[in-house]
């Protein structure tokens, strides 16, 4: 794959009432669909989009992070996240999540909002071996907090997870989730080094916010103590959601088993189990399993597909309030080891013990083409919107962020595409959606990365600019 440049994408989806035959659902009007807004670009490319809507004192608050390469090869490769902000007012404001002292790269950023308006960003920070460009450590994964809807970071972050420079993990793929009353978690990788497959899934709440103390585990503390919810494995990619009660639910991706995985904290808020375990740790129940997943290509091709686009199958994850269903939606090969990807879905209620069950869509499993990088999202009332990248023509490599709306049981009501066609590019490994400020029809509010010869043109050294839009 050659070099490109890119862009982020930022687009808002408007929601009006539609009827199918006695069912009342919501579906994107043909003529609400917004036009792309073009959040990010460099020439060196920028990728992996996370999007927050807000509203806050009258004002709506829109914040998109994304990771930015600073510096490519010939040059040490350098990556940094940032983000940018716009507010209904007209202030808007853009910048870099500050690095504490010792380290030189950020990346993975994650962004949540809280009902009391607070926004938190959570990445990894880390170094560079100038040597062959790998990610080095220390690394640490990080929380940032912002106090005004997104308009400012301030800080380095509070740190979640550290290991240090020669330990044989390091902490990678980062997320968060805040519940309703405010407690915020975090999950992540700590990721073997070692070749041995021993990774593990890792959680830690705060409890009072990030910024502020509290008594725990017997001293005065900002998270709790960390936990670790998998066993030692070929693990990664934590996602969160939280139901109605409470609990907490933890989803990841296992490789050697080829499936998606899922814990429930023992207790609502993961409150820790002071009793039980001594130095108050959250006890999570025995993981379950979502699904079984086929692996997409193999050997040097393994984890890639058309145009050289780098894919996994990570989990996005959303739950719903008005029908406790926890969605899952991930990429993974049209059969074993496949080098074309499908986007499936399913559907489990939460509690103790869960089934899932597929939810079929035949535009989604169209063979010899790729549908990969989903992420769902679900509205007040149960309604899901699943967007993702689609290589609907098997001639070309290019493809063309595509959205599907969908009932709370999953059924089919529309499926548009959403920007322009992009060029084969580095896209990251998750792409975001978030549910903006309801008003009379309510709105969706997406980011993606597209790389397009049409935006600025193609370069004469074959580079390309890769843009993070914006559909609002």
């Amino acid at each position: 794959m050659s070099k490109s440049a890119s862009a982020v994408v930022l687009a808002v989806l408007l929601l009006a009432i539609s009827f199918r035959g006695d069912t009342e659902a919501r579906s994107v009007r043909a003529n609400d669909r917004g036009t792309p807004t073009e959040v990010a670009i460099d020439a060196n490319g920028v990728e992996e989009p996370a999007t927050i809507a807000l509203s806050r004192f009258g004002v709506t608050h829109q914040v998109t992070a994304f990771i930015r390469r600073v510096s490519v090869p010939p040059a040490v490769f350098h990556v940094r996240d940032e983000w940018v902000y716009r507010g209904s007012n007209g202030v808007t404001g853009s910048g870099q999540f500050a690095l504490p002292g010792g380290y030189t790269d950020s990346s993975d950023p994650v962004l949540v909002a809280s009902g009391s308006g607070q926004v938190y960003a959570v990445g990894r920070v880390m170094n560079r071996d100038a040597a062959n460009n790998n990610s080095t450590n220390p690394a640490s994964i990080r929380v940032w907090q912002s106090a005004d809807g997104g308009a400012s970071f301030p800080g380095t972050g509070s740190p979640v997870d550290m290991l240090p420079a020669g330990a044989t993990r390091t902490v990678d793929k980062p997320w968060i989730a805040v519940s309703p009353e405010g407690t915020v978690y975090a999950a992540w990788v700590r990721t073997d080094l070692t070749g041995n497959g021993q990774s593990q899934i890792m959680f830690r709440r705060s409890g009072n916010g990030v910024a502020r103390t509290r008594i725990c585990c017997g001293r005065l503390a900002t998270w709790d103590d960390i936990v670790a919810v998998s066993t030692p494995g070929d693990v990664t990619g934590p996602q969160i959601v939280i139901d109605n009660l409470g609990f907490v639910y933890v989803i990841w991706t296992d490789f050697a088993a080829r499936q998606l995985r899922i814990a429930r904290s023992l207790h609502p808020a993961a409150a820790p189990e002071f009793e039980v375990i001594p130095n108050g740790m959250t006890a999570f129940y025995t993981a379950q399993t979502v699904a079984t997943f086929n692996r997409i290509g193999a050997g040097l091709s393994a984890n890639s597909i058309a145009g050289g686009i780098r894919v996994l199958p990570l989990a996005s994850a959303a739950y719903s309030a008005a029908t406790n269903a926890i969605v899952v939606a991930w990429s993974d090969g049209e059969a074993d080891q496949s080098p074309h990807t499908d986007v499936r879905l399913t559907l489990g209620f939460a509690g103790p013990a869960m089934t899932f069950s597929a939810v079929t869509i035949p535009s989604l499993t169209l063979a010899n083409t790729d549908q990969f990088t989903p992420v769902v999202g679900v509205d007040d009332a149960g309604n899901m919107l699943l967007a993702y990248y689609d290589r609907s023509d098997g001639a070309t490599t290019d493809y063309q962020e595509t959205a599907i709306d969908l009932t709370p049981d999953g059924s089919f009501v529309a499926q548009w595409t959403v920007g322009p066609s992009c060029r084969s590019a580095i896209v990251g490994e998750y792409q975001s959606l978030s549910r903006a400020p309801s008003g009379a029809t309510g709105h969706w509010q997406l980011a993606w990365a597209c790389s397009s010869a049409g935006q600025r043109g193609e370069r004469a050294n074959g580079q390309r600019d890769l843009s993070v839009h914006l559909l609002r």
